[in-house]
């Protein structure tokens, strides 16, 4: 992530919520570079989450205060900045870096996770 990016934490999501509906949903507040969809390491089945990286900061901010509380499908999604270290809010202990993932864009070296192309 570039130092001009910025990361969104998008959590409630329908579990069969994929990339494509998320970049779909998002885009129309500014490019994004990637959308990282998580997925439980055993079970590699989506949990609900997913990060979404704008290429720039201030339309990352104009869609988690425009989605935030949204509905989504049947769910009501909550968005919030994950900050420039990679690593999510309070209570959500790690980052996309080290998760298991289905990704759009981006740097596809992250961690040692597994992804759906």
């Amino acid at each position: 992530m570039s130092s001009e990016e910025e990361m969104l934490l998008v959590g409630g999501l329908n579990f069969n919520t994929d990339k494509q509906v998320l970049e779909d949903h998002f885009s129309s507040f500014g490019p994004i570079s990637e959308v990282v969809v998580v997925k439980g390491q055993e079970t590699q089945r989506p949990r609900g989450f997913c990060f979404t990286n704008f290429t720039n900061p201030e339309h990352a901010s104009d869609a988690m205060k425009a989605k935030n509380g949204e509905s989504l499908g049947s769910h009501q999604i909550h968005v919030e900045h994950v900050g420039k270290s990679g690593r999510a809010p309070e209570g959500m202990p790690l980052g996309p870096r080290d998760m298991v993932t289905d990704r759009v864009g981006g740097n596809q070296g992250y961690g040692s996770g597994q992804c759906d192309s």
